[in-house]
């Protein structure tokens, strides 16, 4: 199936905003993989860069739990074990990544917020109104 991607001149300024995300939480002790990169993380942050000329378009961020975890949580989801305190832990920690990510992220001035249904327990910098790399006061939230 194929989609409009944004022009070129978008998708080179969002992969500067992508570069200034990720250096930020790098910075600030974080590990970063880059889905764009296969430069995939078996914990810590994941980025992913949305270049589909829609709402959705910018830069996605998730946080990726231990392996361990991961493995643990699989079958317990796949059986209906919601109760699992695995399933509880990574629940928790992907809820308090995310509250997390978006208020350091907006601290330093990043239009960060939940994705919402998009991608659950994901962090959305979109690209907004006053165009890709838009940075709002970090005194707003």
């Amino acid at each position: 199936m194929e989609f409009d991607h944004l022009s070129q001149d978008s998708t080179d300024r969002l992969h500067a905003l992508a570069e200034a995300v990720r250096s930020t939480l790098r910075l600030a002790g974080l590990v970063v993989g880059d889905t764009a990169t296969a430069e995939i993380v078996h914990s810590g942050v994941e980025l992913e860069i949305d270049t589909g000329d829609d709402a959705g378009a910018g830069i996605y961020l998730s946080w990726c739990v231990s392996a361990e975890l991961s493995d643990r949580v699989g079958p317990a989801f796949r059986e209906g074990r919601f109760d699992d305190p695995g399933v509880q832990l990574f629940g928790a920690a992907n809820e308090l990544a995310q509250e997390f990510l978006i208020r350091l992220l907006r601290r330093v001035g990043f239009n960060a917020r939940e994705a919402h249904d998009l991608a659950p327990f994901s962090v959305h910098i979109p690209l907004g109104d006053g165009g890709i790399g838009q940075k709002v006061d970090p005194d707003m939230g």
